[in-house]
């Protein structure tokens, strides 16, 4: 996941970047501060959040977002070889320009 927050150039690619560091900030904030509430209370931390719904909310949250990210990014590459293949399809690799087959369909 990092490796395509850090390899996409496009337009679609730095929307995608963005939107990846926006939520994840927020998931590494929001563990933060439960780690530092857990260990600066530890009594209170059993008590509000060992077993609460909050807690669990959080847990299933991250993991959602892992799944649904990890779909969005193998979405946004399959298109990418999606595109570079029909390019390459019609497409002469020596000219460039356009091939017999692009016009006969």
């Amino acid at each position: 996941m990092t490796h395509t927050i850090v390899s996409s150039t496009n337009i679609g690619g730095q929307r995608l970047k963005r939107w990846l560091i926006m939520v994840m900030g927020g998931f590494s904030v929001a563990y933060v501060g439960r780690a530092t509430f857990a260990h600066l209370y530890p009594d209170l931390f059993t008590q509000l959040l060992g077993t609460s719904l909050l807690q669990a909310g959080l847990i299933l949250s991250g993991i959602a977002y892992s799944v649904i990210n990890t779909l969005i990014i193998f979405l946004y590459k399959l298109e990418r070889v999606h595109e570079k293949l029909h390019r390459e399809a019609t497409r002469d690799s020596l000219t460039g320009l356009l091939n017999r087959p692009c016009f006969s369909g």
